[in-house]
């Protein structure tokens, strides 16, 4: 999606979740969304939204997850955040342009469980009132992927920002994992290890997959590439099994404003917006032709079942295409004039689809298949390969470095074979110059 957020969209009273990540949107977060006071989730990453951060955000009495990360936002880091206590679980303004102190409002944030702002040009000291933060997971600390600092329960994951000045002394004694990348600390942190092990990161980084594009031809490879990606983001669970939606009667009978009725709509919250984040992925993954197909899907799950069967078919579309995989594959054979490395790829591009479609290929028959699909040129090695190595155990690798190094042998001879051919040539003619002109010399004396 491109353009502005429409400001009447501070009109939807109703609306829970607002994810419009990973989009091309421009221009200003608008203040309307300040009226959406049932906003759990909000998410507009890695879009080009510009401007100031709207202090209206802070009227969201409800917010428990706020992510603006990946734009282009500068000023001030707003200090009214810290007044949203007792709703918000997690924060990200990573990767823009603000410019200012972490407010000390922030360290009042006392249920947050993770806090981004790497990579923006944030000044001073990194206040030791970080350790006021009494984030606890209650018991759920498995669901969270980043938990924030404690008193009482392990720092799992302390990001910090650009440029900043990091205090020396946070007494952080559960502290697991301490990230400084894209840093210029100018004070001396020393680390100092006690009952539990310390594991520092600087200046690391990882670098984000870039997702393949689908434009209805070979569906099989592209759900594998975006499968790995989706893992490496930790929401293929999501994917592949849904989620329950929070059942609104049963949240009414917990106490409200309970720990327990805390936790639970925070998870939700999470959820809802990893899924978001999910079907955002998805969603960039096709092109335009396929996008309407799942234009109006909601969830990550419902949008990957309708690729998957439309391109990858019921049981009875697989087995014919597997049977037209398994007829080519027996008809495969490599041609005199083709390069070795044209037909290995050409050959193990057909192998990897029988695969993706349930075929069980043994090693032992690749490599017979191989041998016998080989040109006369290569009966030789063949032989030699056939006789001297079980082929039970032989694997796939070495046979193809073996064929590779006789197929240089045999340029080099091909290579040979031409240019005595050409020197044979080359000497006959002048061997026949030669005579014809002592010929035309006898002529002359006569």
């Amino acid at each position: 999606m491109k353009g502005n957020i429409p400001i009447g969209i501070g009109n939807i009273s109703s609306l829970v979740t607002l994810s419009l990540g990973y989009n091309e949107l421009s221009g200003s977060i608008p203040t309307s969304l300040g009226r959406l006071q049932n906003l759990q989730a909000l998410g507009l990453i890695d879009n080009k939204l510009r401007g100031y951060i709207p202090y209206q955000l802070c009227q969201l009495d409800n917010l428990a997850y706020l992510d603006l990360s990946s734009n282009q936002l500068y000023g001030s880091i707003l200090c009214c955040l810290g007044n949203l206590t007792a709703s918000l679980r997690h924060l990200s303004l990573a990767s823009n342009s603000l410019s200012s102190t972490i407010p000390s409002t922030f360290w009042r944030l006392a249920y947050i469980l993770s806090v981004n702002l790497s990579s923006n040009y944030l000044i001073g000291h990194l206040s030791q009132d970080i350790g006021k933060l009494e984030s606890c997971d209650r018991g759920s600390k498995e669901k969270f992927q980043l938990v924030a600092c404690s008193k009482t329960s392990p720092l799992n994951h302390l990001s910090q920002t650009k440029h900043s000045v990091v205090q020396p002394d946070f007494r952080l004694q559960n502290l697991h994992n301490l990230k400084l990348n894209n840093h210029r600390i100018q004070s001396q942190v020393q680390l100092v290890a006690g009952r539990e092990s310390v594991k520092s990161k600087a200046g690391s980084s990882i670098a984000e997959l870039r997702t393949p594009v689908f434009n209805g031809e070979n569906y099989e490879f592209w759900s594998i590439r975006m499968k790995t990606i989706l893992k490496s983001h930790g929401l293929w669970d999501l994917v592949e099994n849904g989620f329950d939606v929070l059942d609104p009667k049963k949240g009414k009978e917990k106490e409200e404003g309970s720990m327990a009725a805390e936790v639970e709509k925070s998870t939700m919250a999470e959820t809802l917006m990893k899924d978001a984040r999910a079907l955002g992925l998805i969603q960039s993954a096709v092109s335009d032709q396929i996008f309407p197909r799942i234009v109006n899907e909601e969830t990550s799950k419902g949008a990957w079942d309708i690729l998957k069967q439309e391109f990858r078919g019921d049981k009875q579309v697989r087995s014919v295409k597997l049977q037209g995989l398994r007829r080519e594959f027996d008809y495969t054979r490599m041609k005199d004039s083709e390069p070795l490395s044209t037909y290995i790829a050409k050959l193990f591009d057909l192998i990897n689809q029988m695969k993706s479609y349930g075929e069980e290929l043994p090693r032992e028959r690749v490599v017979q298949k191989l041998l016998i699909s080989l040109p006369k040129s290569y009966d030789s090695i063949s032989s030699v390969i056939e006789h001297s190595k079980d082929l039970d155990t032989l694997e796939i690798q070495e046979v193809v470095a073996s064929l590779k190094s006789f197929e240089l042998r045999l340029d080099r001879h091909t290579e040979n074979s031409t240019e005595k051919a050409f020197t044979s040539l080359n000497i006959e003619s002048k061997s026949s110059k030669s005579r014809s002109s002592s010929g035309n010399h006898k002529s002359h004396k006569n």
